[in-house]
């Protein structure tokens, strides 16, 4: 089954941007890594130390569940997170893009919904549009999905564990990777 260059720029244009990289966007993502990667150490630091941070986290975590939440809500949990510092305005940016998913798909804002399987059947879709990939683009499609899935399983897992209370080194969930 072929899959028209035009829908697939479409939805690229929609979660992703452009479909062809610069040498500037490709140094923006690795800035953008390695912000990702240093924020991971910023939140590790908060969950092993201030017991204030780490109930401000947990608080956040306790507030919004991701297998039923409202594309309004997860915004919210966006900003709270972004403002108390555990994701930076980049990664806030990037995770935002999982709300315009939302509303391209067509999700109410207020409709609650899990997002686990909104991106697990997302992912299942592109499975069945078959092997031949136009340009990349079902590839560069793939990849962002699957990793707007892992951060939003994390999420998912640490609520879980505040829930319960485990401690945030608990081998179920580890918090330094959250984002």
């Amino acid at each position: 089954m072929q899959i028209p260059g035009l829908l697939i720029r479409g939805l690229l244009a929609g979660g992703l941007g452009a479909s062809s990289r610069t040498g500037s966007t490709e140094a923006a993502q690795t800035a953008q890594t390695s912000e990702w990667n240093s924020t991971s150490a910023i939140l590790a630091g908060l969950l092993a130390g201030d017991d204030g941070r780490l109930s401000l986290v947990r608080g956040i975590l306790e507030s919004y569940d991701v297998t039923h939440i409202t594309p309004r809500q997860f915004s919210e949990m966006l900003e709270k997170m972004r403002d108390a510092g555990l994701i930076t305005d980049a990664e806030f940016n990037e995770l935002a893009k999982i709300r315009m998913d939302l509303n391209e798909a067509g999700v109410e804002p207020d409709e609650a919904m899990d997002l686990l399987s909104f991106y697990q059947q997302r992912l299942r879709r592109l499975e069945l549009w078959g092997e031949e990939d136009l340009d990349g683009a079902l590839s560069a499609l793939r990849t962002a999905w699957e990793k707007r899935l892992q951060w939003l399983e994390k999420v998912a897992t640490a609520r879980q564990n505040a829930a319960v209370n485990l401690p945030p080194h608990s081998p179920a969930v580890n918090l330094d990777e959250i984002v």
